[in-house]
């Protein structure tokens, strides 16, 4: 399964990540594949906050500067 971390470090609060991870999670009820949405710990670049991490079967991705439209892309190239 893969998995989608969205950063609670101070940085990425500070910009507003709980907020992404509340949307995340309220639309998983659409998701057509299985994706486990949960936060974490800082990754290391709170200079481009909100960062996520979608981790994949075969690969690992970080995005940065994340707000409610590129989260949204995100759920969409992942869970459709």
């Amino acid at each position: 399964m893969s998995r989608l971390k969205i950063c609670t470090g101070k940085a990425c609060s500070d910009h507003g990540s709980k907020y992404l991870f509340d949307r995340a999670q309220a639309e998983q009820k659409d998701f057509k594949k299985p994706l486990k949405i949960e936060p974490c710990a800082c990754l290391g670049k709170c200079e481009t906050a909100i960062n996520v991490r979608l981790e994949t079967k075969h690969k690992q991705t970080d995005f940065s500067q994340v707000t409610g439209p590129k989260l949204a892309a995100i759920l969409k190239n992942t869970t459709r």
